[in-house]
């Protein structure tokens, strides 16, 4: 929540004038918060002069403007990210996942109250596996292992690929692995009936894709593995995940085993100007 030093509020009024929710006033010369209507979006605490507004009590402070990368820098660092699947053994440092985990917090959302389970453990990450390969192989008995189920579903929608086919049954047959033996797996965990929950879940996901690649580590979301575990009673006993709780997202982090030495760029989407 907001918190406000009275001592150091000079009833300005910006946070006041820039409240998209109108939750904020000045009454009898003390600036006060209607909290019912506090989206907590912090633009207040963003734009107040005397740093008197602050996000649980923790204090912000001036904005580094030099510390920030210019258009070319972070153009680099987007063009870098590649998402990766193979994993040296390597175990990654509790401090820099501590830093991956805290990038989630700077996010743009509207659910504050989400919290990380961050998985180390192998014996619990192979047990997590084998929930997903079972949920893989019930997929595929059921949508692709019939060549008449299959093409009659690639005739229906375009979401049955020919691909997806390929990648299952090595899944299955092949590699036997959904997390590509990566040795961290961190879960987003929040109620999913709060308005742009899955969406402020992807942002916090991204948030800690960009902060782990500047720590030398590679990532995936894992799609798959949401599906398989959001179903699975027994990995909510495992998670210990509570009622009215859900898994919103799930990204795997690890020392990358093969070095990516090139950008792609690809094509941009086309532009259309309403002038």
């Amino acid at each position: 929540m907001i918190v406000i030093d009275l001592e150091r509020c000079t009833q300005c009024g910006k946070c006041v004038d820039i409240c998209h929710t109108e939750c904020m006033s000045l009454k009898d010369e003390r600036l006060e918060i209607d909290y019912p209507l506090c989206s907590t979006c912090c633009q207040c605490i963003a734009v107040c002069p005397e740093g008197a507004l602050s996000w649980d009590g923790v204090e912000s402070r001036e904005i580094e403007e030099d510390w920030l990368p210019d258009h070319a820098s972070l153009l680099e660092l987007l063009k870098a990210r590649r998402t990766t699947r193979r994993y040296t053994e390597q175990p990654v440092e509790k401090e820099k996942l501590k830093m991956i985990c805290r990038a989630s917090k700077l996010a743009p959302t509207n659910v504050y109250d989400f919290e990380l389970i961050v998985i180390t453990d192998r014996k619990t990450l192979d047990e997590l596996e084998e929930i997903c390969l079972d949920f893989v192989a019930w997929i595929y008995r059921l949508f692709f292992k019939s060549a008449w189920v299959f093409n009659s579903l690639k005739k229906l929608t375009p979401a049955m690929l020919d691909t997806d086919k390929v990648k299952i049954e090595h899944t299955l047959y092949g590699s036997r692995e959904v997390f590509h033996g990566a040795p961290v797996m961190i879960l987003v965990i929040a109620n999913p009936t709060i308005g742009h929950a899955l969406a402020s879940a992807q942002y916090a996901i991204y948030n800690m894709i960009l902060t782990a690649q500047t720590l030398g580590l590679g990532s995936f979301i894992n799609g798959g593995a949401k599906m398989a575990l959001s179903r699975s009673r027994r990995a909510r006993r495992i998670l210990d995940i509570l009622k009215g709780k859900s898994i919103l997202g799930i990204l795997h982090v690890g020392y990358p085993a093969v070095r990516f030495r090139r950008t792609v760029e690809g094509n941009f989407p086309p532009i259309h100007w309403i002038e």
